[in-house]
């Protein structure tokens, strides 16, 4: 694990108009949290204390107001890249922005690719998910917390089996499916993915193939082909292997702010 290389992707082209009018000046996760910080140091904080790198901030809207913060925060430890010139299109959505720079994955090579969101107050160890994704020999995992079943309309839902493999995703349901064996909650994704490179190349081909779908979430695991393994997209769940896991706070949100100079507490 400590040699392993993980490239991190932090989506931030958002224009958050859920918090109007909070993002006129700036983008969402520029906005001021706990006296100096900004939304999106959580994600940042919780990526350079866990050893990823190198880390590329992906923004769009109102791009200065991110270029100016991560410049005076995290100077040369934090890339930030924007649409592509040219295109027409920018970013229109996670897996777009994802595609459009995969020239980076390309070019780092790295063992795995972290790709988060950049306006999530938590904290949260990476390794201990890359270290969960090795255990469990998966080409994809996301990471979820369980939320009120009454809350659930707000999220995106991960369905998963009782062993810990997703099967499906619900984008912000009328009517979610609830954790196996508890119909009082569901998970809710917090748009967390750790990616086998190969397996996120072959999702942004699979895309294509559908007509550019924009949102990064992994279709569900398919029969494989002959001779090949299929995809395996785990995540947490209450149940043998997975349980220590969880008793170690990976997904345990926290509003508690970190300072970049800060390490993670255990």
């Amino acid at each position: 694990m400590a040699s392993e290389r993980i490239l991190g992707f932090v989506l931030a082209g958002g224009e958050g108009t859920r918090l109007r009018p909070l993002p006129r000046e700036r983008a969402k996760p520029a906005l001021g949290f706990a006296g100096g910080y900004r939304l999106i140091d959580f994600v940042l904080s919780n990526l350079v204390n866990s050893g990823v790198g190198p880390i590329y901030v992906l923004a769009q809207y109102k791009p200065d107001s991110v270029l100016e913060h991560i410049a005076a925060a995290w100077g040369p430890r934090v890339g930030v890249l924007l649409p592509r010139s040219g295109n027409g299109k920018g970013y229109t959505g996670t897996a777009t922005a994802v595609q459009q720079n995969m020239d980076v994955v390309e070019r780092e090579r790295p063992d795995l690719v972290a790709v988060f969101a950049a306006d999530h107050v938590y904290r949260m160890d990476v390794r201990q998910m890359a270290g969960f994704h090795r255990a469990r020999r998966a080409q994809v995992s996301v990471a979820a917390v369980t939320v009120p079943i009454e809350c659930a309309p707000s999220f995106g839902v991960v369905i998963a089996r009782r062993d810990g493999r997703v099967s499906e995703f619900q984008e912000k349901p009328q009517r979610p499916r609830s954790l196996p064996g508890d119909p009082g909650h569901a998970y809710a994704s917090m748009g967390n993915y750790l990616f086998e490179p190969a397996a996120l190349t072959q999702a942004l081909r699979d895309m294509g193939r559908r007509g550019g779908r924009s949102r990064c979430h992994p279709a569900p695991p398919t029969k494989p082909r002959e001779g090949r393994p299929g995809p395996t997209i785990t995540l947490p769940a209450k149940t043998a292997g997975a349980e220590s896991f969880r008793r170690r706070a990976q997904y345990r949100i926290e509003c508690r702010a970190l300072h970049p100079s800060r390490t993670l507490g255990p």
